[in-house]
This record gives C-alpha cells, structure tokens and sequence, in this order.
C-alpha cells in the first residue's frame, strides 16, 4: 500500500496536480490538517470524513481524529483537478476520497456529519506551538 501511495503521489506531483502534499504520521488526520494550514500561512480548511473504528478499544472520535495508520497523505487539489486525481488513485489501487475545501480562517472537521473540530487557525497554531513548553513547564512544578 505505502509504495503504491508515495508512486502516485509522486506521479500526480510531477504532472502539477497536487499543490500539497503532507502524510498523516504524527498525530494523524487532525494533527496533520492543522499543519497544512499553518503552512499554508493561515488559510483554513473544511473537511468532512467518516469515522474509523480502531478495533482495540479506542474511543473512535480518537482513532478517527488523532490514529497514526500507516499510508495515508492529505493532498491538496485545484477544484478542475479533483476528478483526475481521484481517477488515477483508482487505477493505481490506492484509496482516495475528496473530504472538503480550503479557504477561510478556521480548521472545521466533521465526523460522521457532526462537527467535531471548530478553531481558528492562528489559534489552533499558537496552542500547537506553545504544546511543549506548557507540558515542560507543568513537569517543573
């Protein structure tokens, strides 16, 4: 699956249909959303998918939003291009789902229909960029 994956998402790069690509390896699909936004200097995204069951227990808001399954990337698209990507995932096998749109100032992320994820994005960066320092601090005292 993972060689399948970074083929196409290498391919689709080189033929200028992904504008961005990040995967979902530390802190998974929430965690990464986020930092696509902040990396994008602030625009937001809306993202709807649906929810995962982890199969160990795990509560399934958590595995859905925060799991660290192996081969999974969230690409960005121009809206024209949307349909030849999904078409080319398909012959190369992989799994691909459009989930939302960028633009605005907010990280929005529904699960199963009901929205979960409601921030700002400069909000969401400052407490994801102070996140170690306030636990370091909280160890201190």
């Amino acid at each position: 699956r993972e060689r399948a994956l970074q083929r196409l998402v290498v391919d689709l790069i080189s033929r200028g249909l992904i504008r961005s690509a990040h995967d979902c390896a530390e802190g998974g699909f929430a965690v990464t959303l986020a930092e696509c936004c902040f990396e994008a200097g602030g625009i937001g995204a809306v993202a709807s998918i649906a929810g995962v069951d982890a199969g160990d227990g795990t509560d399934r808001l958590a595995a859905t939003l925060f799991g660290e399954s192996a081969s999974r990337v969230i690409v960005s698209v121009a809206t024209g291009d949307v349909a030849a990507v999904t078409t080319a995932a398909a012959r190369a096998g992989v799994p691909a789902t459009p989930i939302g749109r960028t633009g605005g100032h907010a990280i929005r992320i529904a699960v199963d229909g009901q929205v979960v994820v409601d921030v700002g994005v400069s909000e969401a960066e400052a407490r994801w960029s102070a996140v170690l320092s306030n636990w370091l601090d909280g160890q201190a005292a």
